[in-house]
């Protein structure tokens, strides 16, 4: 076996496991081969993501990331970002209201690479905001006056300033 046939057959288009199968190797003997060769062969298509993501960042200033691993990832290859969680909580603790009262169910951890945390402040105080008034229409002053301390919580504001009136 020879690296021109690897290459050979992946030219016609056949797929690394069916390549592997014809030639007896592992899949990893083929992607070996055909990266010595000089072909893309770009698995996870991580670069594409990569340059969607740095992309997004540019424009929005930050961007809604999977995990904390991807975020930590990102993180090291976009410079001048880092990565905000948000962790809403299980329950009222020390709090007379829980997310479960502002938002109807709880909310899972969010991840956010940042790279302009202004636009990441009023970009996210929107959502969380529009979250809690598509459940609370006419909430009660407490509610929104606790729900303006549970933003706060987070570095956030609300921008609307009769919203705690």
């Amino acid at each position: 076996m020879q690296t021109v046939d690897v290459v050979d057959l992946y030219k016609k288009g056949l797929k690394v496991t069916q390549i592997s199968k014809i030639l007896n190797v592992s899949t990893v003997t083929v992607y070996n081969l055909l990266h010595a060769a000089g072909m893309v062969t770009n698995r996870r298509k991580r670069s594409s993501d990569l340059k969607l993501i740095a992309d997004a960042i540019e424009l929005n200033g930050f961007v809604k990331v999977k995990d904390v691993k991807t975020g930590k990832r990102l993180e090291k290859l976009i410079p001048g970002s880092y990565l905000v969680t948000m962790n809403f909580g299980v329950g009222s603790v020390g709090r007379k209201y829980s997310s479960t009262e502002f938002f109807g169910f709880r909310p899972p951890n969010m991840h956010f690479l940042v790279k302009d945390y202004e636009m990441y402040r009023y970009h996210v105080s929107k959502l969380l905001e529009g979250l809690f008034l598509e459940k609370n229409r006419n909430a009660p002053r407490g509610l929104r006056v606790a729900f303006t301390r549970f933003l706060r919580s987070f570095g956030l504001e609300i921008e609307n300033k009769s919203f705690s009136n």
